[in-house]
Protein backbone atom coordinates (compact mmCIF):
# COMPACT_ATOMS: atom_id res chain seq x y z
CA UNK A 1 0.00 0.00 0.00
CA UNK A 2 1.38 3.39 -1.07
CA UNK A 3 1.27 6.04 1.60
CA UNK A 4 -0.20 9.43 0.89
CA UNK A 5 3.23 11.03 1.55
CA UNK A 6 4.93 8.79 -1.08
CA UNK A 7 2.17 9.57 -3.53
CA UNK A 8 2.65 13.29 -2.87
CA UNK A 9 6.43 13.03 -3.40
CA UNK A 10 5.89 11.19 -6.68
CA UNK A 11 3.44 13.85 -7.87
CA UNK A 12 5.90 16.58 -6.83
CA UNK A 13 8.73 14.97 -8.79
CA UNK A 14 6.45 14.55 -11.81
CA UNK A 15 5.42 18.21 -11.71
CA UNK A 16 9.08 19.20 -11.32
CA UNK A 17 10.09 17.18 -14.40
CA UNK A 18 7.23 18.73 -16.34
CA UNK A 19 8.41 22.22 -15.37
CA UNK A 20 12.00 21.41 -16.38
CA UNK A 21 10.85 20.05 -19.76
CA UNK A 22 8.62 23.08 -20.30
CA UNK A 23 11.49 25.45 -19.43
CA UNK A 24 13.79 23.54 -21.78
CA UNK A 25 11.31 23.80 -24.62
CA UNK A 26 10.80 27.48 -23.90
CA UNK A 27 14.56 28.02 -23.97
CA UNK A 28 14.86 26.25 -27.33
CA UNK A 29 12.02 28.36 -28.72
CA UNK A 30 13.59 31.58 -27.43
CA UNK A 31 17.06 30.70 -28.77
CA UNK A 32 15.71 29.84 -32.21
CA UNK A 33 13.50 32.93 -32.23
CA UNK A 34 16.54 35.02 -31.30
CA UNK A 35 18.60 33.34 -34.03
CA UNK A 36 15.89 33.97 -36.63
CA UNK A 37 15.60 37.58 -35.50
CA UNK A 38 19.37 38.01 -35.65
CA UNK A 39 19.32 36.48 -39.14
CA UNK A 40 16.64 38.98 -40.19
CA UNK A 41 18.61 42.04 -39.12
CA UNK A 42 22.18 40.75 -39.53
CA UNK A 43 22.10 38.26 -42.41
CA UNK A 44 25.80 38.44 -43.35
CA UNK A 45 27.27 37.09 -40.08
CA UNK A 46 24.68 34.31 -40.02
CA UNK A 47 25.46 33.42 -43.62
CA UNK A 48 29.14 33.08 -42.77
CA UNK A 49 28.31 30.75 -39.90
CA UNK A 50 25.83 28.56 -41.73
CA UNK A 51 26.56 28.92 -45.42
CA UNK A 52 30.24 29.80 -45.44
CA UNK A 53 31.89 32.85 -46.97
CA UNK A 54 29.67 33.98 -49.83
CA UNK A 55 31.50 35.56 -52.81
CA UNK A 56 31.32 39.35 -52.63
CA UNK A 57 30.84 40.18 -56.29
CA UNK A 58 30.20 43.71 -57.49
CA UNK A 59 30.86 46.15 -60.33
CA UNK A 60 33.01 49.13 -59.43
CA UNK A 61 34.04 52.28 -61.22
CA UNK A 62 37.71 52.28 -62.13
CA UNK A 63 40.05 54.50 -60.15
CA UNK A 64 42.57 54.67 -63.02
CA UNK A 65 42.69 54.59 -66.79
CA UNK A 66 43.02 51.11 -68.30
CA UNK A 67 46.29 50.03 -69.85
CA UNK A 68 46.30 49.46 -73.62
CA UNK A 69 46.76 45.73 -73.03
CA UNK A 70 46.59 43.22 -70.19
CA UNK A 71 48.19 40.49 -72.25
CA UNK A 72 49.40 37.73 -69.93
CA UNK A 73 47.43 38.91 -66.88
CA UNK A 74 44.42 36.69 -66.31
CA UNK A 75 41.29 37.33 -64.28
CA UNK A 76 40.26 34.79 -61.64
CA UNK A 77 36.89 35.07 -59.89
CA UNK A 78 37.68 35.19 -56.17
CA UNK A 79 35.93 32.51 -54.14
CA UNK A 80 33.38 32.33 -56.93
CA UNK A 81 32.93 28.59 -56.95
CA UNK A 82 31.10 28.63 -53.62
CA UNK A 83 27.88 29.69 -55.37
CA UNK A 84 26.51 28.56 -58.74
CA UNK A 85 24.98 32.00 -59.31
CA UNK A 86 28.35 33.65 -58.66
CA UNK A 87 30.11 31.26 -61.04
CA UNK A 88 27.62 32.21 -63.76
CA UNK A 89 28.05 35.93 -63.07
CA UNK A 90 31.85 35.67 -63.16
CA UNK A 91 31.82 33.74 -66.44
CA UNK A 92 29.41 36.24 -68.01
CA UNK A 93 31.75 39.03 -66.89
CA UNK A 94 34.65 37.35 -68.66
CA UNK A 95 36.50 35.44 -65.94
CA UNK A 96 39.22 33.22 -67.33
CA UNK A 97 39.39 31.25 -64.12
CA UNK A 98 37.19 30.29 -61.19
CA UNK A 99 38.49 29.82 -57.67
CA UNK A 100 36.62 27.10 -55.77
CA UNK A 101 37.12 26.60 -52.04
CA UNK A 102 37.01 22.92 -51.14
CA UNK A 103 36.09 21.25 -47.84
CA UNK A 104 35.07 17.75 -46.78
CA UNK A 105 31.72 17.41 -45.03
CA UNK A 106 30.04 14.14 -44.08
CA UNK A 107 32.15 12.14 -46.48
CA UNK A 108 31.68 14.34 -49.55
CA UNK A 109 33.46 17.30 -51.13
CA UNK A 110 31.81 20.71 -51.13
CA UNK A 111 32.58 24.07 -52.67
CA UNK A 112 32.71 26.05 -49.47
CA UNK A 113 35.12 28.16 -47.45
CA UNK A 114 34.44 26.71 -44.00
CA UNK A 115 32.48 24.01 -42.22
CA UNK A 116 28.93 24.94 -41.17
CA UNK A 117 28.21 25.75 -37.55
CA UNK A 118 25.53 23.21 -36.69
CA UNK A 119 24.50 24.41 -33.22
CA UNK A 120 21.25 25.50 -34.86
CA UNK A 121 21.00 22.40 -36.99
CA UNK A 122 21.78 23.06 -40.63
CA UNK A 123 19.62 26.15 -40.89
CA UNK A 124 20.62 28.11 -43.97
CA UNK A 125 23.17 25.50 -45.08
CA UNK A 126 22.70 25.36 -48.83
CA UNK A 127 25.67 23.30 -49.89
CA UNK A 128 27.18 23.28 -53.37
CA UNK A 129 28.89 20.01 -54.08
CA UNK A 130 32.30 20.27 -55.68
CA UNK A 131 31.02 18.26 -58.63
CA UNK A 132 28.28 20.84 -59.24
CA UNK A 133 30.68 23.77 -59.01
CA UNK A 134 33.14 22.02 -61.32
CA UNK A 135 30.51 21.43 -63.98
CA UNK A 136 29.37 25.05 -63.79
CA UNK A 137 32.91 26.45 -63.98
CA UNK A 138 33.44 26.22 -67.73
CA UNK A 139 36.52 28.46 -67.68
CA UNK A 140 40.02 27.75 -68.97
CA UNK A 141 41.41 27.68 -65.43
CA UNK A 142 39.96 26.11 -62.30
CA UNK A 143 41.74 26.75 -59.01
CA UNK A 144 40.79 24.55 -56.06
CA UNK A 145 41.69 26.29 -52.80
CA UNK A 146 41.98 23.45 -50.30
CA UNK A 147 40.62 24.14 -46.81
CA UNK A 148 41.30 20.71 -45.29
CA UNK A 149 44.47 18.73 -44.65
CA UNK A 150 43.12 15.37 -43.49
CA UNK A 151 44.14 12.12 -45.15
CA UNK A 152 40.52 11.21 -45.93
CA UNK A 153 39.96 14.60 -47.57
CA UNK A 154 43.07 14.25 -49.74
CA UNK A 155 42.16 10.71 -50.78
CA UNK A 156 38.67 11.86 -51.73
CA UNK A 157 40.08 14.82 -53.65
CA UNK A 158 42.58 12.61 -55.47
CA UNK A 159 39.78 10.36 -56.71
CA UNK A 160 37.81 13.42 -57.82
CA UNK A 161 40.79 14.75 -59.79
CA UNK A 162 41.39 11.35 -61.38
CA UNK A 163 37.82 11.35 -62.69
CA UNK A 164 38.38 14.75 -64.30
CA UNK A 165 41.87 14.35 -65.70
CA UNK A 166 40.56 14.32 -69.28
CA UNK A 167 38.51 17.50 -68.93
CA UNK A 168 41.12 19.51 -70.86
CA UNK A 169 41.42 22.52 -68.63
CA UNK A 170 44.16 23.97 -66.49
CA UNK A 171 43.65 22.65 -62.97
CA UNK A 172 45.46 24.23 -60.04
CA UNK A 173 45.30 23.47 -56.34
CA UNK A 174 46.38 25.91 -53.67
CA UNK A 175 47.15 25.40 -50.01
CA UNK A 176 49.13 26.91 -47.15
CA UNK A 177 50.35 23.42 -46.26
CA UNK A 178 53.35 22.03 -48.12
CA UNK A 179 52.42 18.49 -47.08
CA UNK A 180 49.06 18.90 -48.80
CA UNK A 181 50.77 20.00 -52.01
CA UNK A 182 53.22 17.13 -51.69
CA UNK A 183 50.31 14.70 -51.43
CA UNK A 184 48.74 16.14 -54.59
CA UNK A 185 52.06 15.93 -56.40
CA UNK A 186 52.32 12.24 -55.59
CA UNK A 187 48.73 11.31 -56.38
CA UNK A 188 47.88 13.72 -59.23
CA UNK A 189 51.15 15.01 -60.72
CA UNK A 190 49.38 16.61 -63.71
CA UNK A 191 47.73 19.18 -61.41
CA UNK A 192 49.49 22.52 -60.91
CA UNK A 193 50.35 23.40 -57.30
CA UNK A 194 50.27 26.90 -55.81
CA UNK A 195 51.59 27.72 -52.35
CA UNK A 196 49.28 30.18 -50.55
CA UNK A 197 51.15 33.05 -48.90
CA UNK A 198 49.27 35.51 -46.73
CA UNK A 199 51.95 37.26 -44.68
CA UNK A 200 55.48 38.60 -44.92
CA UNK A 201 56.59 36.00 -42.38
CA UNK A 202 55.35 33.22 -44.64
CA UNK A 203 57.15 34.65 -47.63
CA UNK A 204 60.36 35.08 -45.63
CA UNK A 205 60.10 31.42 -44.66
CA UNK A 206 59.86 30.49 -48.34
CA UNK A 207 62.97 32.56 -49.07
CA UNK A 208 64.93 30.69 -46.42
CA UNK A 209 63.77 27.18 -47.30
CA UNK A 210 63.14 27.51 -51.05
CA UNK A 211 65.84 25.10 -52.19
CA UNK A 212 64.55 22.44 -49.82
CA UNK A 213 60.94 23.05 -50.89
CA UNK A 214 61.81 22.75 -54.57
CA UNK A 215 63.99 19.65 -54.49
CA UNK A 216 61.35 17.83 -56.55
CA UNK A 217 59.71 20.93 -58.05
CA UNK A 218 57.00 20.79 -55.43
CA UNK A 219 55.36 24.10 -56.28
CA UNK A 220 54.58 25.58 -59.68
CA UNK A 221 53.72 28.97 -58.31
CA UNK A 222 52.29 31.05 -55.49
CA UNK A 223 48.97 32.63 -54.74
CA UNK A 224 49.96 35.60 -52.62
CA UNK A 225 48.34 38.57 -50.90
CA UNK A 226 48.75 41.37 -53.40
CA UNK A 227 50.21 43.92 -51.00
CA UNK A 228 53.20 41.63 -50.44
CA UNK A 229 54.21 42.04 -54.08
CA UNK A 230 56.70 44.66 -55.20
CA UNK A 231 59.30 44.73 -57.97
CA UNK A 232 62.05 42.79 -56.12
CA UNK A 233 59.58 40.14 -54.90
CA UNK A 234 58.08 39.61 -58.34
CA UNK A 235 61.57 39.46 -59.88
CA UNK A 236 62.62 36.80 -57.36
CA UNK A 237 59.55 34.69 -58.11
CA UNK A 238 59.77 35.07 -61.88
CA UNK A 239 63.48 34.26 -61.86
CA UNK A 240 62.44 30.89 -60.47
CA UNK A 241 59.76 30.45 -63.16
CA UNK A 242 56.93 30.47 -60.63
CA UNK A 243 53.37 31.46 -61.49
CA UNK A 244 52.18 34.49 -59.52
CA UNK A 245 48.50 34.81 -58.57
CA UNK A 246 47.72 37.99 -56.57
CA UNK A 247 44.70 38.22 -54.24
CA UNK A 248 42.37 39.95 -53.62
CA UNK A 249 42.78 42.86 -56.06
CA UNK A 250 39.79 45.20 -56.24
CA UNK A 251 41.10 48.44 -57.80
CA UNK A 252 42.23 48.96 -61.37
CA UNK A 253 45.18 51.08 -60.26
CA UNK A 254 46.60 48.07 -58.42
CA UNK A 255 45.80 45.76 -61.34
CA UNK A 256 47.80 48.12 -63.56
CA UNK A 257 50.77 48.07 -61.19
CA UNK A 258 50.77 44.29 -60.95
CA UNK A 259 50.38 43.88 -64.71
CA UNK A 260 53.39 46.11 -65.33
CA UNK A 261 55.35 44.03 -62.81
CA UNK A 262 54.51 40.94 -64.87
CA UNK A 263 52.35 38.79 -62.61
CA UNK A 264 50.24 36.04 -64.17
CA UNK A 265 46.77 36.48 -62.65
CA UNK A 266 44.73 38.71 -60.38
CA UNK A 267 42.07 37.21 -58.14
CA UNK A 268 39.21 39.68 -57.73
CA UNK A 269 35.59 40.19 -56.67
CA UNK A 270 35.24 43.11 -59.08
CA UNK A 271 33.37 41.91 -62.17
CA UNK A 272 34.37 45.05 -64.07
CA UNK A 273 38.02 44.05 -63.73
CA UNK A 274 37.30 40.53 -64.99
CA UNK A 275 35.52 42.04 -67.98
CA UNK A 276 38.36 44.43 -68.80
CA UNK A 277 41.10 41.80 -68.53
CA UNK A 278 39.20 39.50 -70.87
CA UNK A 279 38.57 42.25 -73.41
CA UNK A 280 42.22 43.29 -73.56
CA UNK A 281 43.78 39.84 -73.62
CA UNK A 282 45.53 38.51 -76.69
CA UNK A 283 47.95 35.80 -75.61
CA UNK A 284 47.38 32.10 -75.12
CA UNK A 285 46.57 30.56 -71.76
CA UNK A 286 49.01 30.50 -68.85
CA UNK A 287 50.26 27.06 -69.81
CA UNK A 288 49.01 23.53 -70.25
CA UNK A 289 48.47 21.46 -67.11
CA UNK A 290 51.40 19.29 -68.20
CA UNK A 291 53.70 22.31 -68.53
CA UNK A 292 52.68 23.57 -65.11
CA UNK A 293 53.43 20.26 -63.46
CA UNK A 294 56.71 19.55 -65.26
CA UNK A 295 60.08 20.52 -63.77
CA UNK A 296 61.53 23.83 -64.80
CA UNK A 297 64.44 23.81 -67.21
CA UNK A 298 67.80 24.13 -65.45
Amino acid sequence: MISSSSHGQHAFRHRRIQRIVALGMLLVILVNAGFLGFNLFFPDPVSRLTEGVIPRQYYSQFDADPLPSYDGTYGIGHNTGDSIDKITAAIEAGAQGIEIDVIAYRGDLYARHNLPVTVFGEFGFRPVKLEEAWEAATTEVVQLDLKDTSVSFLNNLSRFLDRHQEDKRIVLVSSWDLDVLRSIQESNPWVGRLLSIGSQEQFDSVLVSYDEIQQNRLINGVTIRHDLLDAPTVFWLKERTLLIFAWTVESLSRVNELTLLGIDAVVTDNLAILNLLRARQESELLATPEALASPAAP
